[in-house]
């Protein structure tokens, strides 16, 4: 009886140590972040266009900055980073 509760001991050991680390590092990274100066913002949109003035086509893409909430557009060549 006593391996059961050694192995349940260790299991539950080894669980709250992977879920530590998990959580550790979903805080520690902006999955879905885009840096905008200093300050991570989020990708509302990102929509194909093409300017005649330029004579080109992109990606204009609408991002909200998480600290100051403030929404700004970006053009790209190619699909919007996120």
């Amino acid at each position: 009886m006593s391996a059961t509760n050694f192995s349940s001991a260790k299991a539950l050991k080894k669980l709250i140590t992977v879920s530590t680390f998990m959580l550790m590092a979903a805080l520690g990274t902006n999955a879905n972040a885009y840096m905008i100066g200093n300050s991570y913002a989020t990708l509302l949109s990102c929509n194909y266009n093409y300017n005649a003035d330029y004579g080109s086509g992109g990606y204009t893409g609408i991002y909200r900055a998480s600290y100051s909430g403030g929404t700004y557009y970006l053009r790209f060549q190619s699909y919007c980073p996120y």
